[in-house]
């Protein structure tokens, strides 16, 4: 008798990121812009489709090939199914593209605040229109990856050089071009004001909220109050 969960109950099948600043250099207006994600959305979704048909295939061939593990079965029901799993359309550079349309960084103003919510709630109803019309759980989340948000930018001042050195930031240490990974904002995480923004993003989506943690200026006691009052209030 297994004495795990079976099968798994929480499967990413795949993601696929939108480059969100770039969306907004290619638009002319924020209704552009709207017009330029959904399309942009559209295109990783059915990227994710093929993903998810890819899976289903080599899943059928059952405890024979590269995912023999996860397809093997216990009481008729495989460990994983690609078909029960969810998919994820991740952004990233979210402050970047408020910045270049609105002037401001994602905490800058209200305002711009609420552009970020705009963009990711157009986003969210297309994933919701797309899951229900193709039988597939398409979420949107925060790509926090780094090394995404770098080769991105990098890639984007050399194509869009205008606009994206006038939005760009760069790594403290390496001094790499970047964009702010995911939904993250520029602004230090060490009050309860700045995770309590980010969180309000992710009440439309997956993200997390990382919080670093320097030696120099933070006590264990100041991450511990950190962490109950964010969990209290967000």
């Amino acid at each position: 008798e297994a004495s795990v969960e079976w099968p798994a109950d929480d499967l990413v099948g795949g993601v696929v990121t939108l480059n969100l600043p770039r969306a907004a250099y290619e638009a002319k207006g924020v209704e552009s812009l709207f017009d330029n994600l959904a399309a942009h959305a559209r295109v990783a979704f059915a990227a994710l489709v093929e993903k998810r048909n890819s899976l289903e295939r080599l899943f059928a061939f059952g405890g024979v090939g590269p995912l023999a593990a996860l397809a093997f079965r216990y009481r008729s029901r495989a460990y994983a199914d690609p078909h029960h799993a969810r998919y994820v359309l991740g952004v990233t550079g979210l402050n970047e593209c408020v910045q270049h349309m609105s002037g401001e960084e994602l905490h800058g103003s209200p305002a711009a605040t609420e552009c970020a919510h705009a963009f990711l709630q157009l986003l969210c109803d297309e994933a919701e229109t797309f899951s229900a019309q193709e039988q597939i759980r398409i979420v949107v989340g925060g790509d926090a990856s780094a090394t995404c948000a770098k080769r991105f930018a990098r890639i984007d001042l050399q194509q869009h050089s205008d606009a994206a050195r006038s939005v760009i930031k760069r790594d403290a240490i390496t001094r790499d071009a970047t964009y702010t990974p995911g939904v993250c904002t520029t602004r230090r995480i060490h009050s309860i004001d700045g995770i309590d923004l980010e969180c309000q993003l992710h009440t439309q989506m997956d993200a997390t909220t990382p919080i670093a943690i320097e030696s120099s200026d933070m006590t264990l006691a100041s991450i511990e109050a950190i962490v109950e009052e964010a969990l209290t209030r967000t």
